[in-house]
């Protein structure tokens, strides 16, 4: 069993890459949940205050919409920032051997991906998450990287290639 795909991989196709990697990433996440239950337990210690009567209605009220308000500010400012960062990373010629032709070459027990300047073996144990967008396959190997595969570019061989990983890749 072989199945070898070749496509181009282009600017927007890295940005997708960003965007699914940002709405994944772990960081985000736990940054979000570190925010929430800080906020969380400030609102419950704020309506103790006001059920022992230390605090008036009025200014529980305060409060509880700033923090609720913060908290909504903080995890979309932390994407925000990040998605600059992936925009100066884009812009600058890091990322230029990363565009161009792509060869992935999918066997029994691994895959390898050659480009002009990179060739990678992966075993397929190595995929710890794969991630899917409308137009975008995503093999990551690790929080930080991954392979990846535009479906529009590999049309003729998509169903084949989910097929594939269904059977290879768990998760």
């Amino acid at each position: 069993m072989e199945l070898k795909l070749s496509f181009e991989i282009e600017m927007e196709d890295l940005q997708s890459f960003q965007n699914e990697h940002l709405s994944n990433i772990d960081f985000v996440k736990k940054s979000a949940l570190k925010a929430g239950v800080l906020y969380g337990a400030l609102l419950i210690i704020f309506f103790m205050l006001y059920l022992k009567g230390f605090v008036a209605f009025e200014d529980f009220i305060i409060p509880t919409v700033f923090l609720i308000s913060y908290f909504i500010y903080y995890t979309t400012s932390i994407r925000k920032r990040m998605m600059n960062s992936y925009k100066i990373q884009l812009s600058t010629k890091s990322l230029k051997n990363l565009v161009g032709t792509y060869e992935i070459i999918f066997k029994e027990d691994d895959f390898t991906v050659n480009t002009k300047y990179i060739s990678s073996i992966y075993k397929y144990e190595a995929i710890v998450h794969k991630g899917e967008s409308d137009t975008h396959l995503f093999l990551y190997s690790s929080a930080l990287g991954a392979v990846l595969i535009p479906k529009k570019k590999v049309e003729n061989q998509i169903f084949e290639l989910m097929d594939l990983l269904k059977v290879k890749i768990e998760n």
